[in-house]
């Protein structure tokens, strides 16, 4: 009977024992953050050369140890709080997820993160100008638009350009000047803090 008694104490000794460790393991895993989640992100793309500031919405945040855009790693990041991020791109290329990392886990977007080449202004001529007569002429550009242009030089008098297009009526004779020649020159850039 002692024997008994002696193996019934070890026994719910080892219970409580048992009890206690999972009672503990238990309030440890609680104590744990779930993996982030990704719900948002504005712009949607920018510029393949980087700079972009993005806003990246979704869930546990706190503890972040990167963040990527397309697989590259962000260039810098501010966690603002448990479910918002601002992150700046650092130069890279293709469309992909937005990823947050912790130490618990990542989470990824559902949309994508897209890497927009710099625009280039083809064709090279100016079609020629009738003085006294109206003047519009759109510069062919490729890449995705919004951007922002620039010139420099003097245009013939009664011409003038903005956002690309040259117009006005020309108070001069005829003319026909390639973009890059010495007199006038017009470039394009991504706005990149717009693109959405």
């Amino acid at each position: 009977m002692k024997g008994s008694k002696g193996t019934s104490r070890a026994l719910r000794a080892i219970a409580q024992i048992a009890g206690l460790w999972a009672l503990s393991y238990g309030a440890a895993m609680g104590q744990q953050s779930p993996a982030p989640t990704v719900t948002s992100f504005t712009p949607a793309s920018g510029a393949a050369s980087g700079g972009t500031t993005v806003t990246i919405t979704g869930t546990d945040f706190i503890g972040a140890t990167a963040v990527t855009f397309a697989g590259t790693n962000a260039a810098s990041y501010t966690v603002n709080n448990a479910t918002q991020i601002t992150a700046v791109t650092a130069a890279g290329s293709g469309p992909g997820p937005v990823a947050v990392t912790t130490p618990s886990g990542s989470g990824s977007s559902d949309g994508s993160f897209s890497y927009l080449p710099p625009p280039s202004i083809t064709g090279g001529t100016l079609p020629g100008a009738v003085v006294g007569s109206s003047y519009n002429y759109t510069i062919p550009v490729t890449g995705t638009a919004p951007f922002t242009w620039s010139s420099t030089g003097t245009l013939p008098s009664g011409l003038n350009f903005a956002n690309g297009v040259i117009g006005g009526v020309t108070t001069v004779g005829r003319f026909a000047s390639p973009y890059d020649a010495p007199a006038w020159t017009a470039s394009a850039t991504l706005e990149s803090t717009t693109i959405a």
